[in-house]
């Protein structure tokens, strides 16, 4: 339970730490910051989509770990009792059979899902504060838990087909004579003959769902 957990606040370190730095170094290229004291909502999106790239270094590990506990025991692997006892024995396993190039299977897709994704988040995050209050300093907390749940939602609505193709890349067996996907295009283009274009979209308003009440 811990190792999640330090994963986690290690990644939202990142992902504020360098929006917020972005943001500051960005409002002093901006003709518009110095007249209104708001950044365009264009070089939001650049900040958050470049923390998105810089966290995927954490999170791909973190996601490789997280999806394989998820599948273990479940017959996924043609076993159904569980290989791993913890995060930590898994990481290990995982590093034991590929090295360390095997812990970061699965983090350029990753990258590709959370750089636009965190873009999309901060970008709707202050579009959303901006209409639903605009030119005020002061945020009161209905519209932050609103904004939030809003940017939430369209995070995941322009990314959940990276999200299919992450998991499904993380999710294939460790042994390389039984590899199914060998790239991300290669993911996306078997998965879409073997399922269609529903199967980048399959279980994506369940997560719409969940995901206004766990961002706000």
């Amino acid at each position: 339970m811990l190792s999640p957990l330090v994963f986690s606040a290690g990644i939202n370190a990142i992902v504020f730490g360098v929006t917020n730095n972005m943001n500051r170094v960005l409002s002093g290229h901006s003709p518009s910051f110095k007249r209104t004291g708001e950044l365009p909502l264009s070089y939001h999106f650049l900040s958050g989509s470049s923390a998105g790239a810089l966290q995927a270094i954490l999170s791909g590990p973190s996601e490789l770990v997280k999806t394989r506990m998820q599948l273990d025991g479940q017959g996924a692997r043609g076993n159904s009792q569980a290989v791993y006892r913890s995060p930590v024995h898994c990481a290990r396993e995982i590093h034991r059979q590929l090295g360390i190039r095997g812990l970061f299977r699965g983090t350029l897709a990753t990258c590709w899902r959370d750089s636009p994704g965190f873009g999309c988040y901060f970008l709707t995050y202050e579009a959303c504060c901006r209409g639903l209050v605009p030119r005020s300093g002061v945020f009161p907390t209905w519209v932050l838990l609103t904004a939030g749940g809003f940017a939430g939602m369209a995070a995941w609505l322009f990314t959940y087909p990276f999200d299919v193709v992450k998991s499904r890349l993380q999710a294939q067996s460790l042994n390389p004579a039984k590899i199914h996907y060998t790239g991300i295009v290669d993911c996306f283009h078997k998965s879409y003959q073997e399922g269609g274009a529903k199967v980048f979209t399959r279980g994506l308003s369940t997560t719409l769902a969940r995901a206004f009440p766990v961002n706000a």
